[in-house]
């Protein structure tokens, strides 16, 4: 004995647009949660690998402090607006058939300093740490954006 249910098209369709729309909200509060741990990070003085940035040579760590900054490489110290508060979620995209949350650097200047320093000391993306900070955040938003 079978029972069985049937969903039209236009059902489907609905359903498959809701869904995508609480997906898209999920991806957008995990992506805000990895911003916010990846500039913590960064402003601990932590790179790519979880561990302290290389430091600054003598002469310009000492230049930094003589200004009133920290002499180490935290990315705190780049003039207006700071690198770090550069840091900024560029929304949701579609790649192929991914949904993908977006950080980038804002403004021409930054972007350029962003790259002088990751050649230096990898430091923009996501960490291990901040990996396992994602997954974590990616269960519990799924969890609560399914039991809705």
């Amino acid at each position: 004995m079978n029972m069985k249910s049937k969903v039209d098209n236009k059902q489907a369709e609905l359903f498959s647009e809701h869904m995508n729309e609480r997906l898209k909200r999920v991806l957008t509060d995990v992506t805000m949660n990895a911003k916010g741990s990846m500039q913590l990070r960064i402003k601990e003085g932590k790179g790519l690998d979880d561990q302290p940035m290389k430091a600054y040579t003598k002469a310009y760590a000492k230049k930094k402090i003589e200004a009133g900054r920290s002499g180490k490489r935290d990315l705190m110290s780049v003039k207006n607006p700071q690198m770090l508060r550069s840091i900024h979620f560029a929304g949701i995209r579609q790649e192929g058939d991914k949904l993908v949350g977006v950080v980038t650097i804002a403004g021409k200047r930054n972007q350029l300093v962003a790259l002088y320093n990751q050649k230096i000391d990898p430091w923009f993306g996501w960490s291990p740490n901040d990996q396992a900070e994602i997954k974590e955040s990616m269960k519990e938003q799924l969890a609560q954006a399914l039991g809705d």
